[in-house]
């Protein structure tokens, strides 16, 4: 499944290559979404609760901690 959303810069759209969706979307059931959370978790050196802890402190080891920390929204696998 695919979604086109246009993106605005400064007042006029952004452009792309002919024929390419702004975003794709990719669907996961729930047992992939836990597979994928956790070999983020593994990839990151990290467990749940010691990303859990850096968000409640709000002090990341990494960039990479925060952002997967926004993609998993607190929601544990």
């Amino acid at each position: 499944m695919k979604t086109k959303i246009k993106k605005f810069v400064r007042g006029r759209t952004a452009r792309r290559p002919a024929g390419q969706p702004a975003v794709e979307v990719t669907e996961l059931t729930d047992d992939q979404w836990r597979k994928a959370a956790r070999a983020g978790l593994q990839r990151l050196g990290l467990t749940f609760d010691e990303l859990a802890q850096q968000a409640a402190t709000r002090r990341f080891a990494s960039p990479e901690a925060l952002k997967f920390w926004q993609v998993l929204g607190g929601e544990r696998p």
